[in-house]
Order: C-alpha cells, then structure tokens, then sequence
C-alpha cells in the first residue's frame, strides 16, 4: 500500500502536485466472492 499515492496534495497548482506517480493499489488487497444460482422452471 501506498502511504501517500499523491504528491503535493496540500498544494494541487504548484510543481511539486503529481497525480501520476500513483504505482499500486491505494487501499490493500480486496477480495470479491459471490454465488451464482440458477433455478429452472
């Protein structure tokens, strides 16, 4: 996890602001699961 994805952030219009530095996941691993049910007639 990144600590801090955005550079600058306190000041977004001076030189130092970099959104595009962002390499990697910003909030961990998240992990989906789910069931699929089919019911016939």
């Amino acid at each position: 996890m990144q600590p801090q994805p955005i550079r600058g952030v306190e000041n977004p219009f001076s030189d130092n602001f970099d959104a595009g530095m962002i390499w990697g996941p910003t909030m961990g691993r998240i992990v989906f699961s789910g069931i699929r049910l089919n019911i016939k007639d």
